[in-house]
């Protein structure tokens, strides 16, 4: 098994930024996203605006926030990845 593998596992989950009615992030929707998937252990890490294409839309502030957002509801119990 190689080292990325290891660390990181097999199921790497880009998660999806749900907005509010306003089009504004919903960082606590976010966070339960975050623990819904740990709790049912449907991936091995957790990749902050990665692949589902919303990264260009947000802004630097926003980016930066989602991923601090990320790793304290992960709390550890998943990698995080940005």
């Amino acid at each position: 098994m190689n080292q990325f593998v290891e660390k990181y596992g097999q199921i790497l989950l880009p998660l999806i930024t749900p907005y509010d009615e306003n089009e504004e992030v919903n960082y606590e929707r976010y966070g339960e996203l975050i623990d819904y998937v740990i709790e049912k252990d449907l991936c091995d890490s957790l990749i902050v605006t990665g692949t589902t294409g919303e990264a260009c839309l947000l802004t630097f502030d926003e980016r930066v926030r989602l991923m601090e957002t990320a790793v304290k509801a992960a709390a550890g119990r998943k990698p995080v990845i940005a």
